[in-house]
């Protein structure tokens, strides 16, 4: 039961967001009053946004990459001992 509240807590807030994210107003209000798709349509042609996404995923795929060099010779060091 406990774990159902946490997982609850947790992700309950991204539910939210995401319902708001097809919202047709510009301000969110209970209940929303039309569902749309043009925010994402419009984050297609912004090019600011695209440009930091690409960062954003270059950035993870990097660190992901220094992480996994790091851990592998971190677990070759300790294999040798």
């Amino acid at each position: 039961m406990a774990s159902a509240l946490v997982y609850l807590f947790l992700y309950l807030p991204l539910l939210v967001v995401i319902l708001y994210s097809f919202s047709a107003t510009k301000v969110n209000a209970w209940p929303i009053k039309g569902y749309t798709l043009d925010w994402y349509r419009e984050l297609m042609v912004d090019r600011d946004i695209l440009e930091s996404i690409q960062l954003s995923v270059l950035i993870g795929l990097t660190a992901a990459s220094i992480a996994v060099v790091l851990d592998l010779a971190r677990v070759m060091a300790a294999n040798q001992s």
